[in-house]
């Protein structure tokens, strides 16, 4: 008499996406013991949903045969990673019927989107294969303008400001970047490349006001700082702005205008 075994199937996702809430990470979250004699902040997850569209690299179809844009169809795991087993929504259709499996050998442009946070652009991916090791992403997601920050008493120092045209309309895409030697900053949070958003909004997140073991401050980011702003990787406005750390500083309308 023969019998039978059940066999079970594990189907692993050919990419695992793990993403982090940069600003809730580093200044919210609870320190937990990293085994190693010292603390580590707990990860925290971006809330809301997350969606993922890929294109072509450059417009080479031969590497994405996909015209226009799709949307990684992904699956949530217990533990908040985000798991992608190889299908395509059509169109931006959530419709599980309307997914097209990708085959073999692609390598894409994937653009990360989650409200409250600037999209993070994942230049080429090249995704494996079916039963080859799952490529696994880690990326932290930066606050964008409109990001619901929390009112904690360590918190970091904030700047954001609308950059306009001469005629006053909101100029979008535009470049942000510090000057980090004027005058002398010891530590500026890496905030991943900063443009103004649809409506013309900046958002830089600075270092915050630390404590020594004697719970004295240490002041690691002194105002002010130097600005500039570039369109078509030309400087096109350079300002000093002056702010008060440990809090919201607001640019005043007038002094970020292309001239």
């Amino acid at each position: 008499m023969q019998t039978m075994q059940n066999v079970l199937l594990k189907i692993e996702p050919l990419v695992v996406f793990d993403l982090r809430d940069w600003y809730q990470s580093t200044f919210d979250s609870i320190l937990m013991p990293n085994g190693q004699g010292g603390m580590t902040p707990t990860a925290i997850r971006p809330r809301g949903t997350v969606r993922m569209v890929a294109e072509s690299v450059d417009g080479q179809e031969a590497d994405w045969p996909f015209s226009g844009k799709s949307e990684l169809a992904l699956q949530q795991s217990p533990s908040g990673n985000l798991a992608f087993f190889g299908r395509l929504r059509l169109n931006g259709s959530m419709l599980a019927h309307a997914t097209r499996r990708i085959p073999s050998n692609n390598v894409c442009k994937l653009t990360i989107l989650a409200e409250g946070f600037q999209p993070t652009i994942v230049n080429r991916l090249a995704i494996p294969d079916a039963g080859q090791t799952s490529l696994r992403q880690f990326h932290e997601l930066y606050p964008a303008p409109i990001y619901s920050f929390s009112r904690q008493e360590k918190s970091a120092t904030l700047l954001q400001g609308v950059v306009l045209d001469r005629q006053g309309r909101p100029v979008s895409g535009a470049s942000i970047q510090l000057n980090s030697a004027f005058p002398a900053l010891t530590s500026v949070m890496c905030t991943g490349p900063v443009t103004t958003s649809e409506d013309g909004k900046l958002l830089i997140v600075l270092d915050y006001m630390d404590v020594d073991d004697t719970d004295q401050p240490i002041k690691t980011v002194s105002s002010p700082v130097q600005l500039s702003v570039s369109l078509g990787g030309n400087v096109v406005i350079t300002r000093t702005i002056p702010f008060l750390p440990n809090i919201r500083n607001t640019v005043p309308s007038d002094v970020l205008v292309i001239p």
